[in-house]
């Protein structure tokens, strides 16, 4: 078995895609999914290496609200449907963290306090199925694709009618991941992989018909998320960029080698080639790391990249400089976001 690196388990991993040319030849019903399910793929073999533990599924110590405030809050006030024309999409992270009584989005309700152009701010539900609450987050919406599905009577594609390709593709997967990495999937690991296959070919025409109705409802001139390596987020992206519309993705945490939502084999070109024929949607990425902001820009049709700054190194040897380092950051990702903005609305 492999030592415990995850940097060389990610390695290992990227050439093991390459090699067997997963992005073009993984489909099923006619569905290229390998970008959908391959970093689920991955922290699956962390997990059986015992490398990386789901945040998700530690305990949440929150109390959900069930009071006749809470129901007008949710079905009245931040109601998905209570929605005109906005400048701006944006999705952002769910799991919020609490700030004396109130919980935050540590990733967009900072820098939306000073925001000067029209926006919504949609919020999937926690892995244990609430939102956090009380929150300050202005123009505050909840996505709700089980609404919109009951409410428009919408059915997709079932287990049934893609579990035979589904089931041919598991099994393929199954055989060079336990070449490659010299372990033994499980019943229940096997199981999982075959579940998150399913999922992803039958969720995805349904979320695009759900997010495309929110987009055409809302018109705005850009998408900003949060967390481009979740599902939701590769089709809000995809759909958007069928609509035309751009989209800038906050990254949070630090990207390294060890991060195979960000790492590929292939050149930003061909990278870019691979999801313009399996549409997703990165326009641009804001990343940050520990002690480098890097801020990847892809503001136009012709997809020219801009990074700035190449690099901006800097050392905490004191509380004050700490301080000063975090400042910095906060301001180039602020002036990113709206310079973002600007040159797709204006």
């Amino acid at each position: 078995m492999l030592e415990n690196n995850e940097q060389e388990i990610c390695e290992l991993f990227l050439q093991l895609e390459e090699k067997n040319e997963l992005f073009e030849k993984l489909e099923v019903n006619n569905i290229k999914i390998w970008h959908y399910i391959r970093y689920e793929i991955y922290n699956l073999i962390l997990q059986i290496l015992g490398i990386f533990k789901n945040p998700n599924l530690d305990k949440v110590y929150y109390k959900k609200q069930d009071t006749i405030k809470d129901w007008i809050d949710k079905e009245i006030l931040k109601n998905q449907f209570n929605i005109k024309h906005k400048e701006v999409f944006i999705l952002n992270h769910q799991r919020r963290i609490k700030q004396g009584d109130y919980y935050k989005c540590n990733y967009t309700d900072e820098w939306l306090k000073k925001f000067n152009r029209s926006y919504y701010v949609f919020e999937l539900q926690h892995a244990d199925n609430f939102h956090f609450k009380p929150v300050k987050t202005k123009n505050l919406r909840y996505i709700d694709q089980v609404q919109f599905m009951k409410i428009f009577h919408k059915k997709y594609c079932t287990e049934s009618v893609c579990h035979k390709e589904s089931k041919k593709v598991a099994d393929y997967l199954i055989k060079i991941l336990e070449n490659a990495f010299e372990i033994v999937f499980g019943v229940k690991e096997k199981k999982k992989i075959m579940q998150i296959i399913v999922h992803k070919v039958t969720a995805r025409d349904g979320l695009k018909d759900y997010y495309g109705y929110l987009l055409k409802r809302i018109k705005p001139k850009i998408i900003i998320y949060v967390v481009g390596t979740g599902f939701d987020q590769m089709i809000l992206g995809e759909t958007g960029r069928e609509l035309g519309i751009p989209t800038v993705e906050i990254q949070h945490g630090h990207i390294g080698r060890g991060h195979l939502g960000y790492n590929f084999t292939v050149t930003p070109a061909s990278y870019l080639s691979i999801f313009l024929k399996n549409p997703t949607s990165i326009i641009s990425t804001f990343a940050f790391t520990r002690d480098l902001i890097i801020s990847l820009a892809l503001l136009n049709p012709h997809f020219q990249l801009l990074i700035y700054p190449p690099s901006l190194k800097v050392q905490s040897k004191s509380f004050k400089s700490f301080c000063a380092i975090h400042v910095l950051r906060f301001l180039l990702f602020t002036f990113f976001i709206k310079y973002s903005v600007n040159c797709s609305i204006n």
